[in-house]
């Protein structure tokens, strides 16, 4: 048994131009970003984590329970000063007025850490700050905080909270 459905010629009509007109582009009515504010971004995050990256090594070259394969004692010029002060629970790092390390990398200034306690358990805070800290020219500000928030057992690893106050 065939059945037939009248569709009037009205009807195509009004469902083709419903079809031509949902299919235009979109492209000019998304926001679009500019390519050169995507590349500062990515230079000042690409900063911060050399600072992170620097401060876990100085943590963990004196004699923080914190132990990894992480070392970049080997990206440091032979005139950065790293000291420790165990009783105010800080680290300086002090690039000095400016040198370029072995793997090419400019920095200037000093990074200052301040941590909460002597191992990375959980909840353990670390503060750095920056004192004229340049990285390639391009200078750091504000405070960047990492807060420990445990070991993921089941995902085999640590997560890290990271708050930045008055950031540039």
């Amino acid at each position: 048994m065939k059945a037939y459905h009248p569709i009037s010629r009205l009807s195509v009509w009004v469902l083709g131009a419903l079809f031509a007109f949902s299919c235009t582009e979109t492209e000019d009515q998304l926001p679009m970003e500019d390519a050169a504010v995507l590349q500062e971004n990515a230079e000042v995050e690409a900063a911060y984590e050399d600072a992170d990256m620097l401060t876990l090594s100085a943590m963990q070259s004196n004699g923080f329970s914190f132990r990894s394969q992480l070392d970049l004692r080997n990206d440091l010029c032979n005139t950065t000063k790293v000291d420790f002060y165990p009783n105010n629970r800080a680290i300086v790092i002090n690039f000095g007025e400016g040198c370029t390390s072995p793997k090419g990398v400019n920095r200037k200034g000093k990074i200052m850490i301040y941590f909460s306690a002597l191992s990375l358990e959980s909840g353990t805070e670390v503060l750095i700050t920056f004192d004229g800290y340049e990285v390639n020219g391009l200078k750091i500000e504000g405070r960047r905080k990492i807060i420990n928030r445990g070991f993921n057992a089941e995902g085999k690893y640590f997560l890290f909270e990271t708050l930045i106050a008055a950031g540039k």
